[in-house]
Parts: C-alpha cells; structure tokens; sequence
C-alpha cells in the first residue's frame, strides 16, 4: 500500500489506459489512474543536503528495510513528505526511497579544520596578492579552513570566506 502523495512514475499502462504499472522500491505494481493525481513538472518539492550518512529505506520506518547509504552532504531531492514530516521521501541517483527529515538541510555542509594565525593577516577576495583584502585578521584568531592549494588556504573567519597565506597559520 502507498502513502498519500507517494510520486510513482508510469511504466506502462493498460490497454483501455485506466490502469498504470509502476516500479516503487524494486517492485513492480499497478494503480487505478483514478487514485492518482498528476504531480509537478519535475516532481521535486526541494533540493536538500544530507547532514550525515544516512540510510535510504523502503517506507518510513526505522523498521523498514534499507536499501543503502547515502552519503553525508549528497544532494537529494525531497518528493513528499509524510504526514507529520518526519519522514521525507527521496530521489537521490535515480533510487527512491526513505529518509529520516531530521538529516536534511538547506546548505551542504562543508569539512574544515581549525587553525590559528601566527601573525596579523589579511583575509582576501582571491589567493593571490592582488586579491581585495576583505578584513585583517589579528594574530591568534581562530580561522576554518576548507582547503590548501599553491601556498594559500581558503579559510572562514568571523563567517567572512576569503584566502591567506598558508605559511601564517597553524
């Protein structure tokens, strides 16, 4: 039995086109056109991001089986919720399926680790010298860093995202 607002996509359809068959986590299944109603163009309500690996499931239930793991900041998108939206049902590289809402986010998450400045520094636009400098940081400020390349760091300070030279942080 489906969900309400459960999105199945026709895989073929009777003869007389009342009735449609469908596929819904690996089984094949067939619904009375009268019970459905056409969902949007796209059948997406949102793009979320998943904030841990979470496990992809057949219905939504802790219980239900899982079909396998998405990983922690994949980009999903959101088909339905149940009906207290505890639950949301998913689309994430052609599978459908269950996921706990409580892993959602708007924004993916991105890895960091933490630094410090050894002197005063400037936080720029570019990592380069010619890059605008957006804020000098003083010595000893605590920085996010996201990324190393060519001698420079894309760090984050006071939530302002710029670059500075890697050899001024440790």
């Amino acid at each position: 039995m489906l969900s309400k607002d459960v999105v199945v996509k026709p895989i073929a359809f009777d003869k007389y086109g009342e009735w449609i068959k469908f596929n819904f986590n690996g089984k094949e299944s067939w619904v009375c056109k009268s019970y459905l109603k056409k969902a949007n163009e796209n059948n997406t309500l949102y793009t979320r991001y998943t904030s841990a690996n979470i496990n992809l499931r057949i219905s939504p239930s802790v219980n239900s089986t899982k079909i396998f793991i998405i990983p922690k900041n994949a980009k999903v998108s959101v088909l339905s919720y149940n009906s207290n939206k505890t639950w949301a049902q998913v689309k994430y590289n052609n599978n459908s399926g269950w996921v706990s809402a409580t892993y959602l986010t708007s924004k993916a998450e991105q890895d960091y680790k933490l630094g410090t400045t050894t002197t005063r520094l400037n936080l720029r636009h570019l990592p380069n010298l010619d890059g605008k400098t957006l804020i000098t940081m003083p010595s000893e400020a605590s920085v996010k860093i996201y990324e190393e390349k060519n001698g420079w760091l894309k760090v984050s300070y006071n939530n302002i995202v710029g670059y500075c030279a890697a050899i001024y942080v440790k």
